[in-house]
């Protein structure tokens, strides 16, 4: 490894892992990297490159195979748009129970059948003709299926954990706007950004039980989040007041979510 190469990881595992210690986690805080990673992935592509086309059938029959799954795509994308409620509806029911409109999911088939009849034409031509392009687009595919998979089906579950929007999500869902909004952190402890971010509201913050109390006796409906451990020494005054009590977890966190109402 040389002194060019040390200095490029030392720069991206330098803020991976500071960001990754840290307690409140925010896609831009990690930016910084990105720079790092496209030197040390193009350096890797050039190598692999020279690699790869000395051994014409390492790409050859992964990009047949992507081909072939292009094309079967193409085509269920037309059977969907001609009979949305056919053999796809289980999926077409189960995107719209999830809040995607019908109309936005039939619009949305559009140009996807446009983008993958084009990007299956184009590896299809490119193994007849380069192999170079070839491999470059089905590299280029399959880094695509790759990330929309994982924007999809990994980073959902592992965001409900580490994350504070799936819980400011539902908060933000139940409240009104002349509804109240705070934190209680007696040691003034606890990093309250990403709440404020993902519900687009102030939080309004306490360290007495003297100004939580107040709060909950307030007209209308208030919300506060806190750490389990500040919520188990709560004065009985206090408990009283609270309708509502539902835990929840952001990374190691254990956290309560209270309110003078029903949720």
């Amino acid at each position: 490894m040389c002194i060019r190469d040390s200095f490029f990881l030392t720069w991206f595992f330098a803020v991976l892992i500071f960001f990754s210690l840290s307690d409140s986690k925010r896609t831009p805080y990690i930016m910084p990297l990105y720079p790092a990673a496209a030197v040390l992935t193009a350096w890797l592509v050039r190598a692999w490159i020279q690699d790869v086309l000395d051994g014409w059938y390492w790409v050859k029959v992964p990009a047949w195979i992507i081909s072939i799954s292009l094309a079967v795509s193409v085509v269920g994308c037309v059977i969907f748009l001609l009979n949305p409620w056919g053999i796809f509806s289980p999926l077409y029911l189960e995107a719209v129970e999830h809040g995607v409109g019908a109309d936005m999911i039939r619009t949305m088939a559009v140009p996807a059948l446009v983008l993958l009849g084009v990007c299956t034409a184009a590896l299809i031509v490119s193994l007849a003709r380069d192999r170079r392009r070839a491999w470059t687009v089905a590299l280029a595919l399959t880094l695509g299926v790759v990330m929309l998979y994982t924007q999809l089906k990994i980073l959902p579950p592992i965001d409900e954990y580490k994350s504070a929007k799936p819980i400011s999500e539902y908060i933000a869902a139940h409240l009104e706007d002349e509804d109240g909004f705070g934190g209680y952190s007696p040691d003034d402890d606890f990093i309250w950004y990403g709440y404020m971010f993902y519900t687009g509201r102030y939080i309004d913050l306490f360290n007495t039980p003297e100004d939580l109390a107040s709060y909950y006796q307030r007209d209308s409906r208030v919300v506060v989040i806190m750490r389990d451990r500040y919520f188990e020494e709560l004065p009985e005054d206090i408990l009283e007041e609270i309708e509502t009590v539902q835990p929840f977890q952001v990374g190691h966190k254990e956290m309560m979510l209270t309110s003078n109402e029903e949720l």
